[in-house]
């Protein structure tokens, strides 16, 4: 047998394919790991990425709920304050307009805290909160304000950030009516766009300009 084997190796063009087939062999191997080994590391990479979004993602979000605990905190307390001494001061002046404003006031605080201590609502709840907001404006600046409220039956249970929609009625007045002299109105709207939902706040006031 042994001399079969050497006779068959000493055919050249015989051990120059064996060696080619081994070589070649060998090549495919290496390609192979190679390609698994990028693969694994393309994964990696990916993967890395998909966490860092993430991770940004959650932090944008956190920052933003910071900044709007932040607002709330600077701005409840002096409308909360204006209210109370306008309501004292109705109360001895116009009785009935400080029952209103009172019961407002109360509406306004049942709906704000708990949705101030949340981290979620619904839409119906938003639009009752800045309802019972717009009404004590109303008593307090008189003809100056007037105000528009259309949310559709439909919409009041769908899942909506929670004091959102009173920052922008509030900078609504701040910005736009209150530095103009014959005031203006505001307008609060919902409604179905297709498939999203549009929100929309919107005066007639003085403006950024």
């Amino acid at each position: 047998v042994d001399g079969d084997v050497a006779a068959l190796l000493a055919h050249g063009s015989l051990a120059s394919g064996l060696a080619l087939i081994s070589i070649t062999a060998l090549v495919v191997g290496l390609i192979v790991a190679l390609g698994a080994l990028y693969r694994e590391r393309d994964a990696q990479a990916r993967a890395a990425d998909l966490q860092f979004a993430l991770e940004k993602s959650t932090l944008e979000r956190q920052a933003l709920d910071a900044q709007l605990t932040r607002l709330h905190a600077q701005i409840e307390p002096h409308f909360l304050f204006n209210t109370l001494a306008t309501v004292k001061r109705l109360y001895r002046t116009e009785p009935t307009s400080g029952e209103r404003m009172l019961e407002s006031l109360k509406r306004y605080l049942e709906t704000a805290l708990p949705q101030i201590r949340g981290t979620g609502t619904t839409l119906g709840k938003e639009f009752e909160l800045v309802r019972a907001y717009l009404e004590i404006l109303q008593i307090r600046m008189g003809k100056r304000l007037v105000f528009s409220v259309t949310l559709p039956m439909e919409l009041a249970d769908v899942e909506f950030p929670s004091m959102m929609l009173i920052t922008l009625v509030e900078n609504s007045i701040k910005h736009g009516l209150a530095p103009a002299d014959l005031g203006g109105t505001v307008l609060l709207r919902a409604r179905r766009v297709g498939a999203a939902l549009e929100v929309s706040v919107a005066d007639d006031g003085v403006g950024f300009g």
